[in-house]
């Protein structure tokens, strides 16, 4: 592996019968098929689009870190999923996957 390129696992949709299966909560719903794949990025790709991720996440929070009711926020922690093509996508809470991996960011206000 070239010492510019990063390997990074991810989950992508498979129609493989070995593949990963999560089944819907009721009967409705459609089985979600995935099969784990370890991709190269370019590390100055990946850098360039953590930079955006967090450039966009500053902006979000820039008004939640003012003071509230006698209270100010210190701290944020931000969890975010890189994607096969190298993107971040932000986490939220009841995601269908429950996933593990990614990066979480600690911002602290100075």
């Amino acid at each position: 592996m070239p010492d510019n390129e990063i390997e990074i696992a991810v989950w992508q949709p498979s129609h493989a019968k070995n593949a990963i299966t999560r089944a819907g909560d009721n009967a409705n719903e459609r089985n979600l098929v995935l099969r784990q794949d370890v991709i190269k990025i370019k590390s100055d790709s990946l850098a360039g689009n953590i930079k955006q991720f967090l450039s966009q996440i500053g902006e979000v929070f820039r008004s939640a870190t003012q003071e509230f009711d006698g209270f100010s926020v210190e701290t944020i922690t931000i969890n975010a999923e890189i994607n096969a093509k190298g993107g971040l996508t932000l986490l939220g809470l009841g995601g269908e996957l429950g996933s593990k991996g990614g990066i979480s960011f600690t911002l602290k206000k100075k």
